[in-house]
């Protein structure tokens, strides 16, 4: 799954939408909509918007899936990575407004800042898929299984390999491309895939589409980590920061609808992704306004 027109377009305006102040918010637009504009009644604000963003994104999901159910419609695995999808990008939405200097930020003595929440979450990441990828491979390998992965050589290496240096956009740079490689291995998966046994730290049976829920759910719950993370270290969100998550969510239920059928409905794509990058530049005329 790589990056598309769509996802380039919201995280351009994201950078823009993310900074404004509540004074930005409630000023009035530059200039008005064009006439063939729809939204052109609901132009009272930069913070409409927002809104408009979010909205064209919603609708395009709904339109997304519908013309999958007649054409290419999403097999549990990819249902399973969508939902994956859509945590993944609350996540980033959540960090949208966070600065590299609260990286390292202890909310309380004794509990993980970000950087530390990050290298846990891209390691059980990581390790699921591993753990799937082994399954699958000595089930087809005729050789006895299931047995427990062997905790040395590639796997390990890999592993030991995750890296949470640098920078926030350095962190989720890497956690995106592990996040990429999760959905190109595991959308192809069929139902019979997602049934094989696999064997971890639990020490008894469990299949595939056991592990792939897993990354929804693991990920929910240190995003709440993060929220209180954030909180512990004094950084609450902004109205535009809670608007652009918003924006990110929406973004994730798109990309994910797209999972095992990227090219569905390209021209409403491009045409949304045209809106979006015409809301940035409109965004980016703060001569009227405050700030």
């Amino acid at each position: 799954m790589s990056q598309s027109r769509l996802g380039h377009s919201v995280e351009s305006f994201a950078r823009v939408a993310v900074g404004l102040s509540d004074a930005d918010l409630g000023s009035p637009l530059s200039g008005p909509m064009s006439e063939r504009d729809r939204w052109r009644h609901y132009d009272s604000s930069r913070r409409e918007l927002y809104f408009h963003v979010y909205q064209e994104l919603r609708e395009l999901a709904v339109d997304i899936g519908n013309a999958r159910v007649a054409t290419a419609p999403s097999t549990t695995a990819q249902r399973v990575l969508a939902q994956h999808h859509v945590a993944w990008r609350d996540v980033t939405g959540a960090l949208a407004g966070v600065g590299d200097e609260e990286l390292d930020r202890e909310p309380a003595e004794g509990e993980w800042p970000l950087r530390t929440v990050f290298e846990h979450l891209m390691g059980a990441e990581l390790g699921f898929l591993l753990q799937i990828e082994w399954a699958i491979a000595r089930r087809d390998s005729g050789e006895p299984f299931p047995v427990p992965m062997p905790r040395e050589g590639e796997a390990l290496r890999r592993y030991n390999a995750i890296d949470v240096s640098g920078s926030l956009a350095d962190i989720l740079g890497r956690y995106d491309a592990l996040h990429r490689e999760i959905i190109a291995y595991c959308a192809p998966l069929s139902d019979a895939d997602l049934d094989t046994p696999s064997v971890w730290w639990e020490e008894y049976t469990i299949p595939v589409r056991f592990r792939m829920q897993r990354w929804d759910a693991h990920l929910r719950e240190h995003t709440i980590q993060v929220d209180k993370t954030l909180a512990g270290i004094g950084h609450a969100a902004r109205e535009a920061e809670r608007l652009v998550r918003l924006i990110h969510g929406a973004l994730g239920e798109c990309e994910g609808a797209l999972i095992g059928a990227p090219e569905s409905l390209p021209e409403r794509q491009s045409a949304v992704s045209a809106t979006i990058d015409d809301r940035t530049a409109i965004l980016a005329r703060r001569e009227a306004g405050p700030g």
